[in-house]
């Protein structure tokens, strides 16, 4: 166990040291290289962008510093490298600053020698390793393809990206956080064995040679910290991280998001947006407080917590547990850890919980009282320091307080578990310890794993700490490994049988041969059996454990622990769970309800005291049948051959078919999937039958047996002697019970070979099927209270009293309840019967018989789909005769509805409701108060009688058909929906249309038509009439429709070239041919369309709206005083009684008359003429003119910055006084006024 503080003034050669100083400061985080040269050391790599070469500012260089066994104890400056120790790369370009950003780059060229990556100013380097050697200097301007390449176009962070493809060959990822307007941008380059050329486009990035990560919104800056993130879904292919320090994850600006995007080998499309990540391809990690800035750093962090699976870091240095100190910040950063369970697509840093990751929270002062600020500026894998199998993690921050300082703090990993929050100020030796500066100028401004630098087995650190105002200003320190800082005993047995016990700290138990007892007790442990068959016993343990010997663990008190080479475990007096290997195991309960994995091999399971569980056998399909005796205490097939049990008393098997057998105590066997054979031996014994075709094994004679219900279970009670102990048993999911005399199937209702009628019962709560077998079977539900709904065509019955349904076999007939039910029948020859409620039958083909019974019943007959056959019935006759309906015989039924045909329904004497459906129908009521609905189509209602016989009215959108010819025959009222022709015995009558004759008709609307559809005008000029409306219409010979507003709806109108409209205000619209549109009363609007038409305004100020109002509109000549048009749509048209025009897009000519007009020239340039009274002139758009006939002094002219008056003051007749608006020119006898 180490101390809490380490000091780097502490370092003295022998626990690592300061390696190199220089002038120039360092980059704030250093990197592992790998093993760059070959020599089985681990090396490092530092950035300087600030060190200038040959004039020229900020050009920058980087260092690998090679590991070596010794000869730590004198620094050399960093220029000292000569190869040998180390390599000096040259950055090229004024203000590159090279070795900003630097990495392990892995091994890209797969030449077995790992690779480095160095990030400048727009550019990047890969360099390779090499075992040849190195000159002291090696200028990135010689890199040609043979020794690196040059990845052009990169401004950022860089960093080994792992294998993200799964090719075998690491890869690189590139980090632009200004891409995009700052979105931000990642680039992944893939390694290749094909060699490279000597500069690398990041934009030919295409999928196969790489791909591009794109960030989400403006000013994300997604990128500015990218890194491989390990395999953290555990599909065995590397994943990425991505941090974007200034995202605004739900709106909290400034906290931050990071992104984990999964490796695949099924390949990536050019580019991938980060907003596509779904927890599938990746998730997106959401920083908590708004100016968190989670994201800054972030980091693969090794596997933390020993699960297997590969966990990251992500720095949060603006995060502060006290808001009110806004100016200095603690910081935070988070361990996430990784899992094979689906991910989200999104996952807040909130939720970390101990189990999932954890939060690790800076400190506000060191032990010398300096300020510390912004913990997570830096955060890393450590790697293995202290050698027990877990990896650390180091996080450093950055000095904004002038007066601060900044120091490091490793994490140590465990697989003990981590509570949800661990302060810095807490590291205690054995869970972490803090990197001290040496003074409080000297922060510490970045720390990573650096491998094993020194060669002993154990990972490094490399510590970066400049000097804040005295040269050097730069310095790099190496924090040697060791396994002092693991809380770890050694305890070693003998070749013989050894009893060992560990330590209640953490120990390394090695029984070496011999058959061993080991028991660990508490901390965190290591038992390495060694030969022979040995045993882990946890009978000290305080709580339940869960051991493995497959997976080689076992957890105890939060602790786990590490088993090999252990064949055997007991557990503790509490409830455990033991599981087995392929091997031969033993496992032993002692107290609490345990339960027992086993898998191949000879096993011995002792359940012990308590109620004990063995899961036997595989839980894949294709698994070995099981056959195993808990009476017997043996098994003898399967993953049970051979094994041995002694106080197990429930048992559960796999997916074989299995033969589970208890004792005579209480047992629950479960048979999994598979057709499980279940025999409980006496006692109270529940049998699970689970999936498949089960069968419970009773020793005795049905009869010896009480068989009852109780929901799902099956009560099976032995009564034949009393005292004998044998149930009461409980059987679930089981389909046959099996006693000494035959088996019996309380889940099956079975007729016999002939024609059967079978009654189900409501205490037959068990019956799941109804099996007529042979003949015609009829089922009845008479007994039942509730309605049912039976399906002959998918052989089921909804059985509302239960609330589940029945399966059917070979079931022809069906009887329902007294209440209302729904009984369909197949394609054959079915009875359908209902007894009372209001029933629903649904036929098929084949010649069925459909009895009512009580209440009002419907029929549904005929086929629901195009082309079906025509349906033709009659409830009177009580029979069909073609379609779906052919062979049928009906009684009771008063409501019938067919489909898609062209169906003849007639019904009985008694009130029916007829619905035809889709098709051309024809509904005859035939007595009654009937409802006829024709649905869709052309559809005929039949009266038996002559027209006059009846009496028609309207309502609303029903027809109401009354006979009343002879009173008390009771024929009606009927009630006609949706039919076209009422077809009486002197014809047919359409209530819903008015229509001419082939000559000239003046058609003329009652408002007692109110049945009125569609008015026809058939061959000719007809004109149709509103004069007698209450109301006004809206009329479009174009659309052929005009709207009553009397009715509140609409006609159609067909053949009709003229309107007459009401006394009220109307608007008549023509259509292309020569139309007659004539007011009566009230402001009538008139529309006309090409055409020779004649519009009469009648009484009222009308307005004609003449002209197109698209471009290119032919222009418009029409005069109200000629009382004519000329040019375009106006050319032959005859106007009286309007007052007013407008007219549309093009260059139009219109005059009005002596009387008080309103002309309006559109679009356009137009030429209005008043031609007296006191006009409103309109230009609208274009340059229009207006014209007078006078001289200019024979009017006053005044203008109030909207609208001109003209007002004629002149000798003679009166021009009137005119409003002149939207025009450019007034037009007078001597000359033009501009206005």
């Amino acid at each position: 166990m180490t101390d809490r503080i380490l000091k780097l003034e502490d370092l003295d050669g022998t626990n690592g040291g300061l390696l190199h100083y220089s002038d120039y400061r360092f980059s704030i985080k250093p990197s592992f290289a790998g093993d760059f040269n070959g020599d089985g050391f681990d090396d490092v790599i530092v950035g300087s962008p600030g060190v200038p070469t040959d004039a020229k500012f900020y050009v920058g260089e980087s260092y690998v510093v090679f590991g070596k066994a010794s000869g730590f104890d004198a620094p050399t400056p960093i220029s000292e490298l000569d190869g040998t120790n180390g390599v000096v790369f040259e950055g090229i370009d004024e203000r590159d600053g090279s070795g900003r950003s630097v990495s392990f780059a892995g091994d890209v060229n797969g030449d077995g020698i790992d690779d480095v990556i160095i990030g400048a100013s727009r550019e990047g380097y890969v360099v390779f390793g090499s075992t040849a050697g190195f000159a002291p200097t090696l200028p990135l301007s010689s890199i040609d393809g043979s020794n690196g390449f040059v990845i052009d176009g990169s401004s950022g962070s860089v960093s080994y990206a792992g294998d993200v493809n799964g090719d075998g060959i690491d890869d690189v990822i590139i980090g632009a956080a200004g891409g995009r307007e700052s979105a931000g941008k990642s680039y992944v380059v893939f390694g290749s064995t094909a060699g490279f050329a000597p500069t690398l486009s990041l934009s030919s990035l295409n999928g196969s040679n790489g791909f591009v990560i794109e960030g989400i919104e403006e000013g994300d800056n997604s990128g500015g910290s990218v890194s491989s993130a390990g395999d953290v879904n555990g599909d065995g292919i590397d994943d990425l991280i991505i941090g974007a320090r200034n995202a605004d994850p739900g709106g909290r600006d400034g906290a931050g998001e990071s992104y984990v995007v999964f490796g695949s080998t099924a390949g990536f499309a050019p580019t991938l947006s980060l907003s596509s990540l779904n927890g599938s391809n990746g998730f997106v990690i959401e920083g908590i407080e708004e100016g968190d800035s989670s994201g800054s750093s972030v980091s693969a962090a090794g596997d933390v917590n020993g699960d297997g699976f590969g966990d990251v870091i992500i720095g949060a240095p603006s995060a502060n547990q006290d808001p009110r100190d806004s100016h200095v910040r603690d910081g935070e950063s988070y361990v996430v850890f990784g899992r094979a369970d689906d991910f989200s697509a999104t996952f807040s840093l909130a939720g970390l919980n101990g189990q999932n990751g954890f939060e690790l929270i800076g400190r506000k002062f060191n032990e010398r009282g300096d300020r510390l600020d912004r913990s997570g500026h830096v955060v890393s894998s450590a790697g293995d320091l202290n050698g027990d199998g877990f990896s650390e993690v180091v996080v450093s921050g950055r000095m904004y307080d002038p007066v601060g300082s900044v120091e490091a703090y490793v994490v140590f990993g465990n697989s003990g578990g981590f509570d949800a929050s661990l302060n810095f100020d807490d590291l205690d030796g054995s869970n972490g310890f803090i990197i001290a500066t040496r003074e409080i100028w000297d922060p510490i401004t970045g720390a990573a794993n650096a491998g094993d630098f020194n060669g002993d087995g154990l990972d490094d650190l490399v510590v970066i700490e400049p000097d804040s105002f005295n040269p050097p200003y730069g310095r790099v320190n190496a924090v040697f490994g060791t396994t002092e800082w693991s809380v770890i005993n050694t305890i070693v047995g003998t070749e013989g049988d050894d009893v060992l016990s560990g330590t209640d700290s953490n120990d390394r138990i090695f029984g070496l041969g011999g058959a061993d007892w080991i028991t660990p007790n508490a901390g965190i442990d290591t038992i390495d059996g060694g030969d022979g068959f040995d045993q882990a016993s946890f009978d000290t343990a305080t709580g339940g454990i869960d051991a493995s010997l497959a997976d080689g663990r076992a957890v105890a008190g939060g602790e786990t622990n590490t088993l090999i080479n252990v064949e055997g475990v007991t557990g503790s007096s509490f409830s455990d769970r033991l599981r087995g290997d392929v091997g031969n195991n033993k496992l032993r309960g002692l107290g609490g309800a345990d339960t027992f994995y086993t898998d191949a091999g000879e096993d011995t399971i002792e359940g012990g005291a308590g109620t004990d569980w063995l899961i036997a056998g595989e839980f894949s399909s294709g698994a070995d049948d099981i056959r195993l005796s808990l009476l017997a205490g043996r098994g003898w097939t399967g993953a049970a051959e051979n094994d041995q049990y002694s106080g197990i008393e429930n048992v559960s098997s796999g997916w074989g078919n299995d033969h589970l057998t208890g004792d005579h105590g209480d047992n629950y066997l479960s048979g999994g999937y598979g057709n499980d054979t279940l025999e409980g031996n006496g006692g109270r014994d529940t049998l699970d039958g689970g999936h498949g075709v089960d069968v419970a094994l009773f020793a005795y004679d049905r009869d010896k047996y009480l068989i009852t219900q109780n929901g799902d279970q099956t009560i099976v009670d032995y009564i034949d002697r009393p005292g004998a102990f044998d149930g009461p048993n409980v059987v679930i999911n089981t389909e046959i019970f099996r006693f000494a005399d035959g088996d019996f199937d309380p889940f099956t209702l079975k007729g016999t070979p002939g024609d059967d009628w079978l009654a189900w019962d409501p205490a037959d709560t068990a019956v799941r099927t109804v099996d007529g077998l042979a003949g015609f079977d009829m089922l009845s539900f008479g007994d039942a209270n509730g309605g049912v709904s039976a399906d002959l065509d998918d052989q089921t019955v909804f059985v509302s009293e239960l609330g589940r349904s029945i399966d059917l076999v070979s079931i022809e007939a069906i009887t329902g309840s007294s209440y209302a039910d729904v009984l369909r029948g197949d394609d054959g020859n079915n009875k359908l019967r209902g007894l009372g409620g209001a029933d629903t039958f649904y036929t098929d083909i084949g010649a069925d018989t459909i009895e009512g019974g009580a209440g009002m019943d419907l029929l549904i007959a005929g086929g629901f789909y195009e082309n079906a056959a025509d349906i033709r019935l009659s409830l009177l006759a009580g029979r069909g005769w073609t379609g779906g309906a052919n062979g049928d015989q009906y009684t009771g039924i008063e409501n019938v509805s067919s489909g898609w045909g062209n169906d003849q329904l007639t019904g009985d004497h008694g009130d029916n409701h007829l619905s035809g459906g889709y098709g051309n129908d024809t509904l005859e009521g035939n007595g009654g108060r009937d409802t006829l609905d024709g649905g869709h189509g052309i559809d005929v209602a039949l009266f038996a009688y002559d027209r006059d016989k009846y009496l028609i009215t309207q309502n609303g959108d029903q027809t109401i058909v009354d006979y009343i010819d002879r009173p008390g025959d009771f024929d009606g009222p009927n009630v006609v929906i949706n039919t076209e022709i009422l077809r009486f015995a002197d014809g047919d009558f359409d209530p819903f249309t008015l229509r001419g004759t082939p000559g000239d008709d003046w058609l003329a609307w009652n408002p007692a038509d109110t049945t009125l559809r569609t008015v026809d005008g058939l061959a000719g000029f007809d004109m149709l009439s509103f004069g007698d409306a209450n109301g006004g219409v809206s009329a479009d010979l174009d659309d052929q429709m005009v709207f009553v507003s009397e009715l509140g709806r609409e006609i159609v109108l067909e053949s009709i070239e003229g309107i007459t409209g009401s006394s009220y205000a109307d608007e008549l619209r023509g259509d292309e041919g020569n139309n007659k549109l004539s007011g009566l009363g009230g402001p009538d609007v008139f529309y006309t369309d090409a055409g020779a038409d004649t519009i009469q305004g009648g009484d009222g100020t009308d307005r004609l709206v003449a002209g197109e109002f698209a471009a290119g509109a032919a222009d418009i000549h029409l005069s109200l005083l000629a009382g004519r048009g000329w040019s375009g749509d106006a050319l032959a048209d005859q106007y009286t009684g309007i007052e007013n025009v407008s007219s549309g897009w093009g260059d139009d000519n219109l005059t009005g008359d002596h009387g008080d007009n309103h002309l309006n020239g559109g679009y356009g340039d137009d030429f209005l003429i008043g031609a007296g009274g006191d006009d409103t002139l309109d230009g609208g758009h274009g340059t229009d003119i207006v014209l007078f006939s006078g001289f200019r002094r024979d009017y006053t002219v005044t203008n109030d910055g909207f609208r001109t008056t003209v007002d004629y003051t002149g000798p003679g007749a009166d021009d009137g006084t005119n409003i002149v608006i939207h025009s450019e020119i007034l037009r007078f006898a001597d000359g033009d006024l501009i206005l």
